[in-house]
């Protein structure tokens, strides 16, 4: 059986901590230590108000209510089967009038005989706030990739304008920031790639200002703060600004001119198209297939089945676009004429390559927004207007109908990333001007 108690700590604010002693029936003295705590935005006083706590686990199903006891604390504990399932761990907050007023939830975990430390992220419903940590050091134009835990950041300019070598990672299991060995090249814009076991830096602008030609590969799993192998100069690959979208096993496609096929660190040209944008995004779509959509000024660029084709719809410059994980859909947002962004949205099709546009789906147009999606939302946030001024907005939409939920303040900047993490929120960090400041997406709890 394991059994979970959640106590008050008050040494950061609201800190919730429930400890789990798994032993399951089969094992003899066999001991786990699952230990969760709750955290929120810096100064956020999201959990004063709240009276009483719901903690629901998924996989073994379970849902246990506490009340605030008189020390002004919580106090809970659940006894359950620890069968190896995994489960996630939803946290919900209801003041006196019963009214949701704070949530959160665990990335997926095993529910086993083992110990772990699990923090979990504590907002209001359907809210943007600052993340526990800061990414530090201030930076702008930072790169990101995801990965299966979290997010990895590297590079970028720092608050003078000089590429930087700092990289670190964004841990969603903990809202941890953990830094890695500095890069051996200072690097800015540049594109990255990679997967749990390691990260490609590729192309970027160096401290001369001039291209980086140089390949590395970030592995993440070298103890204690990652290791670095160097593939060489890489002339004919030079460039920034680019992207790497990721279409196999250590396999990536490069963007920009001529496009580039990188294998096992080894960078080819791709000669059917002249050029890919920087600007896409990869699914396996609805059926399955693996297909990569890219656009710019020319047009839409289909990638699927290791071949190239053109799209039907006006092409436009600097948008974004992202999967629709559930669907398998792409959204193409932003962007529109190099003068006037659009309110419009296009939602591709990746098997048929039709393309629809929902007119004025957005409230605001912009120019770059950052883009993500979860299976239940979908995330269009910042960017710039037509007088490139920053947007303090992100826009909220129902990842299945696209029918607009919120629109919300953010920080004003311009060229941030958003990720998707495993536990169903959405990050956004980097962009410009230099900033430290990562935000977070929080979604109503699932039903």
């Amino acid at each position: 059986m394991v059994e979970r108690r959640l106590d008050r700590m008050t040494r950061l604010c609201w800190l919730g901590a429930m400890t789990a002693a798994a032993c399951a029936s089969a094992c003899t003295g066999t001991t786990g230590t699952i230990n969760l705590q709750l955290t929120t935005a810096p100064g956020s006083t999201v959990l004063d108000p709240v009276t009483r706590l719901r903690v629901r686990l998924t996989d073994p199903p379970s849902d246990e209510e506490v009340t605030r006891s008189a020390d002004g604390g919580f106090d809970l504990s659940l006894s359950l089967p620890a069968g190896g399932e995994v489960g996630v761990l939803i946290v919900e907050g209801y003041d006196q009038a019963g009214t949701l007023i704070a949530t959160g939830e665990s990335p997926p975990f095993s529910v086993s005989p083992t110990n772990a430390r699990i923090v979990i992220y504590i907002a209001a419903p359907l809210s943007i706030a600052a993340a526990p940590v800061p990414l530090g050091p201030v930076r702008s134009g930072v790169a990101g990739v995801t990965l299966p835990y979290g997010v990895l950041f590297a590079g970028g300019r720092d608050a003078l304008g000089a590429p930087s070598d700092a990289i670190a990672i964004y841990n969603a299991y903990d809202h941890s920031l953990s830094g890695g060995l500095p890069m051996p090249v200072k690097r800015a814009e540049f594109a990255m790639g990679g997967n749990s076991g390691g990260v490609y830096l590729i192309g970027g602008v160096g401290t001369d200002g001039a291209p980086v030609a140089t390949v590395l590969r970030f592995d993440t799993t070298a103890q204690p703060s990652g290791a670095y192998t160097s593939y060489g100069e890489q002339p004919a690959f030079a460039r920034s600004g680019e992207l790497a979208i990721p279409i196999g096993t250590e396999r990536y496609l490069l963007t920009g001119t001529p496009p580039g096929e990188l294998v096992g660190g080894e960078l080819a040209a791709r000669t059917e198209i002249a050029t890919l944008p920087p600007v896409g995004a990869v699914g396996t779509g609805g059926d399955g297939i693996l297909t990569a959509v890219f656009v710019g000024e020319a047009g839409l660029v289909r990638f699927r089945t290791d071949r190239f084709d053109m799209l039907a719809g006006v092409g436009r410059v600097r948008a974004a676009v992202t999967e629709l994980p559930t669907s398998g859909r792409f959204v193409v947002a932003g962007g529109g004429t190099p003068t006037v962004p659009v309110r419009d949205v296009l939602v591709i099709d990746p098997a048929t390559g039709i393309v629809e546009t929902r007119t004025d789906l957005l409230g605001t147009a912009r120019f770059s927004p950052s883009i993500a999606a979860t299976d239940r939302y979908l995330v269009i946030a910042g960017g710039t207007d037509s007088a490139d001024l920053p947007v303090p907005t992100a826009e909220v939409f129902d990842a299945g109908s696209l029918v607009k939920l919120a629109e919300l303040p953010i920080a004003a900047r311009a060229g941030a990333h958003a990720f998707t993490l495993p536990n169903g929120q959405i990050l956004i960090a980097g962009g410009a001007p230099a900033t430290d400041l990562i935000e977070l997406f929080t979604p109503p709890p699932p039903e």
